[in-house]
Parts: structure tokens; C-alpha cells; sequence
């Protein structure tokens, strides 16, 4: 990472990334996922460069926002620049969407509606399919548009095996995420997912992270470990209590207390840099996200400071984004902060850490 490099992620985050129709038409695909995904949504996956230093982004491009930025794509020569009004800022190259994209499991699902792909490695899927808990009775937090238009089931293994076994054979470095929605129980799910990855894990030799919320006692993260669990993500997201209970009406019940002492027990049960926490950049003031970034890397964690993102349908579709200047402090303090603690994304094995596209600490 370079201070250049930093900066152009932030924009990137702030204002989005217009993609002209033609070359949009090369840079789609007809397979990939197309519901809201939580706080980030759907963006396209490139990778930037700056002479010798490089770093992967999602860049936002489909939400209203986008449409004001001056940053756009542009293609010369087969290679891709990122423009700021005519000027170039920085090549980049998209990442291609894997081959496996065109295939079916074997009960004929598209194999693209069991696990997407993200960055080269990254891959993701919601174990879950019947969304989050939270979406109900006014708990839901303001800045998701989480998509539940399934059953509230969890889903089978045997598709996601299959996949899986198909993006291995193409990437040999492949790793997995397994998300989805907040459940309410003691647990908040871990029962299911470490049940679910042990038995991926007889299957396939694969890197996993668990995203979730702290279930209610340690031990539960004990057994994620346990059932080959890699690395885990743990999300405090907000810091100020009033601010959480007024964004994260449900999700705050879990105290910004409880998170982080997950998080530091994760540290040490699942090994350096493999704990990490998403902090939302834009919705509280700005010493309040210092606070928590501060907090998560204190504890052992990485902390993954991600740019707030207006999405169509929810409570905070008209909030703007954060100031570019906020954003580029908050990112170059997270990086200082991991290099002194002796952090690093690069040795995560699996999950948002390893691919650092939603942030800049990598």
C-alpha cells in the first residue's frame, strides 16, 4: 500500500466508480449475484495499481450515488485506467469472474446462487438462507438491504461442497466466508456453521471464515475452532451506544463490551491476524470510529474500517457518504495502527482480512 494508493480507495468508496454501458457489458456477468448484500451491496471487484504496489477495491457502481462521481472506467488499448474527470489516476485491472460461474450442482442450482466470488481468492456464502434475525419488529439495522426471499433454512452442505470442489480445481488457492444474517439464539448460529464447515472440511481442503455476531459465551467460538474453523470476523460496526442503539436497533443488545471480548478471545484461540472487525466509516463522529478502530487492534483484532454506502430501500438511502478527508485519516490510522501491533491481512488464511477489497489495510 502507498499513501497514493489509500487515497484513491477512499475516493473510490466516497464517490463510486461509473462504468460506461459499453464496457459494462464486458465487465458483468448474467451469474453473478444480484441481491443486496448487508452494508456493501454489490460493487465490481478490481485490482489497482501504483507502480510496484497494488491493492484489490469494490468499487461501488450500481447504487444513485455513483452516477455523480467524476471517477470513471476507461479502456485504451485493452488496458483499463480509472479517469478523474479526463485525467488518469491509476491502471487497474477487473478481476474475471471464475469459469465455474457457467456450471449447475448436481441438483441442477446455478452453481453462482450457492457461493460468489469476490476477489481472486475470496469466496463467500450465506449459510444461513433465511436472512437475519433482526429483520423484524424494527430491529433491522438502517443501513442493510439484506435480501430474504428464501426459507428461513440453513442451507445444505452438499451444494456448497460442489462448488467448492469446482472453484479448487480452477484456484488452488481459493478460500471461503461463511455469513449470512444474525440469528437470536445463544449461539447466534455457531452450532450450524461449525457443524457445517467440519463437515465441508472432510471433504475439501479449504481455508474458512465464519462472520457472526459474538455468541453469548466463549465457547462457542472454542468449537468454530475446533470444527476447522480459519479465521473468524466478528462486526462491531458502530462505537457511540446511543448512536448503535439508534442504527442497530436489534443488533445492539450485543454490547460493543461483548464484542470485543469475543474478539480478544477469538485472537488467541484461532492465532494472529485471524480475528478481525468491521468498523462503519460515516455514520458517527469521527473520534468515535478512531475509537473503535483503536479498540478492535487493541484487543489483538484487525480492525477493517469499510466506507459507509447509501443503498437504495433503506432507512439511510439519502445519507451521504462520509467526507473523502475522514476516510483517508481513518484508513492511513488503521494501517499505522497494524503495522506497530504487528498486524497483518496478508497472514489472515481466510475472510475480508485476506482480501481486503471493502477496506485499506491491505
Amino acid at each position: 500500500m502507498t499513501p497514493r494508493l489509500i487515497e484513491l480507495k477512499a475516493r473510490i468508496f466516497c464517490e463510486g466508480l461509473r462504468i460506461p454501458g459499453d464496457l459494462w457489458r464486458d465487465l458483468t456477468d448474467e451469474n453473478h449475484y444480484r441481491h443486496k448484500r448487508a452494508g456493501l451491496s454489490q460493487g465490481r471487484f478490481f485490482r489497482l495499481f501504483d507502480g510496484l504496489a497494488t491493492t484489490s477495491v469494490n468499487a461501488p457502481v450500481l447504487e444513485p450515488f455513483v452516477q455523480r462521481s467524476r471517477l470513471s472506467l476507461a479502456r485504451e488499448d485493452g488496458k483499463y485506467r480509472i479517469l478523474d474527470g479526463e485525467r488518469p489516476l491509476a491502471t487497474c485491472v477487473p478481476f474475471p469472474w471464475p469459469r465455474w460461474y457457467g456450471k449447475c450442482t448436481s441438483d441442477g442450482t446455478p452453481m453462482s446462487r450457492v457461493v460468489s466470488a469476490h476477489c481472486d481468492t475470496s469466496l463467500y456464502t450465506a449459510i444461513y438462507q433465511g436472512g437475519c434475525d433482526y429483520w423484524h419488529e424494527d430491529q433491522m439495522c438502517t443501513f442493510c438491504a439484506m435480501k430474504i426471499d428464501q426459507k428461513a433454512q440453513w442451507r445444505r452442505i452438499e451444494p456448497i461442497v460442489e462448488v467448492v470442489k469446482a472453484a479448487l480445481a480452477e484456484n488452488p488457492a481459493a478460500e471461503i466466508s461463511f455469513g449470512g444474517g444474525t440469528r437470536k439464539t445463544t449461539d447466534k448460529g455457531a452450532k450450524h456453521k461449525s457443524e457445517a464447515i467440519a463437515a465441508l472440511r472432510r471433504e475439501c481442503d479449504i481455508p474458512v471464515c465464519v462472520e457472526m455476531a459474538p455468541p453469548d459465551t466463549d465457547d462457542w467460538l472454542d468449537r468454530l475452532h475446533d470444527s476447522g474453523c480459519s479465521s473468524i470476523l466478528l462486526n462491531i460496526e458502530l462505537w457511540d451506544p446511543e448512536v448503535r442503539r439508534k442504527v442497530m436497533p436489534g443488533k445492539s443488545e450485543i454490547t460493543r463490551e461483548r464484542f470485543l471480548a469475543a474478539l480478544a478471545h477469538a485472537a488467541k484461540v484461532f492465532g494472529p491476524d485471524q480475528a478481525s472487525s468491521q468498523v462503519i466509516i460515516g455514520l458517527e463522529p469521527l473520534e468515535n470510529t478512531l475509537a473503535a478502530i483503536r479498540a478492535v487492534a487493541d484487543v489483538g483484532a484487525i480492525p477493517l474500517p469499510v466506507v459507509f454506502r447509501p443503498l437504495p430501500g433503506t432507512a439511510l438511502e439519502d445519507h451521504p457518504t462520509p467526507p473523502l478527508e475522514d476516510v483517508v485519516r481513518v484508513f492511513q490510522e488503521t494501517y499505522d495502527l497494524m503495522h506497530a501491533g504487528g498486524l497483518a491481512g496478508e497472514r489472515t488464511r481466510s475472510g475480508c482480512a485476506l482480501c481486503g477489497a471493502c477496506s485499506a489495510h491491505r
